[in-house]
């Protein structure tokens, strides 16, 4: 299965401390891309402006697995830099950006952030599908050496953990906020987050087909 909408709106910490996948409206299974008999038609953009891979926005029925890890990157970016990796005027100039620009590299943004994650998650957002990781098992596998064993992140603002994600004993949901303010802290960033401000319109998924203006009515996308 592809979920073609991984952002940090649709991730969940229960409280075991379990990340999980939310909102499978825009999913595919991948027997649909090689019948040729599913419900999404050639040229579909569908996906969120902020966090699409370049090929699911030329044609969504091609994605598979790698536009999804390709959005897990663009999430990696904004839990670390507390923005999302492109912030253009509009979402047709997020979605160009994300084909035709490359990131500021993390380690500019948030100097604590060590050069190899950023390579983990520069290879994420590769523009090209086969230069990014091919499976997810190959990103656990890469980001595994930045974790330390027993050890839960803390809520209450310990450099060690990711800003904005609660206690695992209460449980929290992520969600990601367009920040227009360029100098604000990550830190900040998410704390807006946690309040609910901030949602911008590139952080909204797009559905329709020709285009990224097309009202949600207008898919017949089913899990």
């Amino acid at each position: 299965m592809v979920h073609r909408d991984i952002k940090p709106q649709n991730l969940m910490l229960t409280p075991k401390g379990r990340v999980k996948i939310l909102d499978f409206g825009l999913a595919k299974v991948v027997s649909e891309g090689r019948s040729g008999t599913g419900l999404t038609s050639y040229g579909t953009c569908m996906g969120t402006p902020d966090y699409i891979a370049p090929e699911q926005a030329t044609d969504a029925r091609s994605a598979d697995i790698r536009a999804d890890l390709y959005s897990l990157g663009c999430t990696l970016y904004y839990l670390l830099a507390g923005r999302s990796p492109f912030r253009e005027d509009t979402p047709m100039m997020t979605i160009l950006a994300h084909m035709q620009k490359a990131p500021q590299p993390l380690p500019e943004l948030r100097p604590e952030v060590p050069e190899a994650l950023w390579q983990v998650v520069a290879r994420l957002l590769a523009k090209d599908p086969a230069r990014r990781y091919q499976k997810p098992i190959e990103v656990a596998q890469a980001l595994s050496c930045f974790i330390k064993p027993g050890t839960k992140g803390d809520a209450r603002g310990s450099s060690a953990s990711l800003p904005g994600v609660a206690s695992p004993a209460k449980g929290t949901a992520m969600s990601a906020a367009r920040q227009h303010d360029q100098g604000k802290p990550a830190q900040r960033a998410w704390d807006d987050v946690r309040h609910g401000a901030g949602n911008g319109p590139a952080g909204e998924p797009v559905r329709g087909s020709g285009g990224c203006g097309c009202s949600p009515e207008e898919s017949n996308e089913e899990p």
